[in-house]
Parts: C-alpha cells; sequence; structure tokens
C-alpha cells in the first residue's frame, strides 16, 4: 500500500499533467491565439514542474529519514476544482477556471512545502507554489483586461 506522501506527490504529478492538457486546449482556442507563445511557456513550466516531483519522488523513495506520514489529514479535496464538461466555456469562465486551478496549486504547494522537514524539499516547493501563482497572475490580468474593461 502506498504511503501518503507517496500518494500526495502522485496527486500533484497528476495535477500538473491536467494542467499542461490545460494549456494545450487553449492554444488550440481562436480567444487565445495572442497568448500562444506566454501559454507554450506556461505548459513548459507544468512539464518541469512534473519533472521536479518526479525527483522529489525518486528521493523520497531512496531517503529512509522522511517521515512517510501527513502531519494533516484530508489533503486530496481541498485542492480539486470541479469544471462542468457539459458546459461550453466563454473565454470569461475559462480565465476564472485558470485563476481557480492556479490559487489552488498555489494552496497545495504551500501547504505540502510544510508537509516535510527538510529545508531543500521544503523550498522546491515554494518555488512551484511561486511559479503557480504567476500563472494565476496572467489569468486575472487576461480578466482585468479584457473583461473588466468591457465593464
Amino acid at each position: 500500500m502506498e504511503n501518503a506522501i507517496k500518494s500526495i506527490i502522485k496527486f500533484a504529478i497528476d495535477r500538473e499533467n491536467e494542467a499542461v492538457f490545460f494549456y494545450e486546449a487553449l492554444m488550440e482556442r481562436t480567444d487565445f491565439k495572442n497568448q500562444v507563445k506566454f501559454l507554450n511557456e506556461l505548459r513548459d513550466m507544468e512539464l518541469s514542474h512534473i519533472k521536479i516531483l518526479q525527483k522529489i519522488q525518486r528521493d523520497i523513495l531512496l531517503n529512509p529519514s522522511v517521515p512517510m506520514e501527513l502531519k494533516q489529514k484530508s489533503f486530496f479535496t481541498n485542492y480539486i476544482v470541479e469544471q462542468t464538461p457539459e458546459k461550453k466555456l466563454e473565454y470569461q469562465d475559462i480565465l476564472i477556471l485558470g485563476m481557480k486551478k492556479e490559487e489552488k496549486s498555489y494552496d497545495f504547494y504551500i501547504r505540502l512545502s510544510k508537509e516535510f522537514e527538510i529545508e531543500e524539499i521544503q523550498n522546491v516547493f515554494i518555488r512551484l507554489a511561486n511559479e503557480e501563482m504567476k500563472h494565476r497572475e496572467f489569468f486575472n490580468q487576461l480578466y482585468n483586461q479584457d473583461i473588466l474593461k468591457d465593464n
């Protein structure tokens, strides 16, 4: 049976994969054509997050001193952003969804950084959190520029 920390890292990798697919889907939409270059950069950052998480996953397996249980329980459900698949998302909906996803990712990595007492691992998760906040700011900027200016 997988221990809690391994499950959390797997969960993080799965969320990063979802983010990659999210950005790739946005690149195909005409209302994001002006942001394709930046979306590519965001996707590439998410791919680098996957590599970082996989390295942490390997390091944890090789380091018997890393605690394998969580300090806090009920980790997963707080960091999932639901999306209604039957609804065709409009541009504004996508921006809001992007902000929510990135903010949840930020919160997740900050909380995950507190689960480890190894400073190097804490710092990696804090760096990931900060990158996720930059992604959120991208969506927030588009929202302010494209949606709020019209209202």
